[in-house]
């Protein structure tokens, strides 16, 4: 059994990845300045680009995820420090468990039906 956490980071990072380098492609960033600021490399951000990661529809389909991709991606433009960007990120994974969205990574990967993330926050 994968814990709750190993799921969101190998399936829903890669999805705010992808939004927030969309976002930033559309801001007038290069994929080169992209990759330093997500601290990821450049082939990374064109595959996001062009759809080849990060296109979990489970995740899309939230606008509540997205808007907050989307406050992610206005904070890296301007700057804002790397820890409080980091404690977005935080912010996302628990909106995930909170909201059910973890419950169906849970059962995409054939685990429990579980309430673990609903009741408690790892």
């Amino acid at each position: 059994m994968k814990p709750v956490c190993e799921l969101i980071a190998g399936q829903l990072l890669p999805v705010i990845r992808a939004l927030v380098a969309s976002r930033l492609i559309q801001m007038g960033f290069s994929q080169r300045e992209i990759a330093r600021l997500l601290g990821i490399s450049q082939p990374a951000v064109s595959y996001y680009k062009r759809g080849y990661r990060g296109g979990k529809t489970t995740f899309l389909k939230d606008k509540r995820l997205v808007e907050m991709a989307d406050d992610l991606s206005k904070a890296i433009a301007t700057g804002m420090p790397v820890d409080q960007q980091s404690l977005m990120f935080c912010e996302i994974c628990s909106y995930v468990k909170r909201s059910g969205l973890a419950c169906q990574l849970h059962r995409d990967a054939s685990l429990m039906n579980c309430s673990v993330c609903i009741n408690r926050i790892c």
